[in-house]
C-alpha cells in the first residue's frame, strides 16, 4: 500500500501497538513524513508530537477521508 498519499491529511490515532503510548490515543495531527524504518518498516510522522505511528500495526482514522485504517487496511 502506498501511504505517500497521506501526507498532508489530518488523522487521528486510534490504537497504538505499544503498552506506554495510551496517551496518545485519541490525538490529532497532520501527517508530515512518510519513510522507512532501518528495518523496512513503514511509519508516519506528523504534528502529533512525539511517536511514529506505524500503519501495519497501529490503527488511525483519516478525518479528511473518514475513513479508518486497522493495521494497515482501509475499513
Amino acid at each position: 500500500m502506498n501511504y505517500e498519499n497521506l501526507v498532508g491529511k489530518k488523522i487521528r490515532i486510534v490504537a497504538l501497538d505499544d503498552p506506554y503510548a495510551d496517551r496518545y490515543i485519541g490525538k490529532e495531527g497532520i501527517v508530515e513524513r512518510v519513510s522507512t524504518d532501518p528495518w523496512g518498516d513503514v511509519r508516519l510522522d506528523g504534528t502529533w508530537g512525539g511517536i511514529a505511528i506505524y500503519p501495519h500495526t497501529d490503527s488511525f482514522e483519516v478525518l479528511d477521508e473518514e475513513t479508518y485504517y486497522e493495521n494497515g487496511i482501509p475499513q
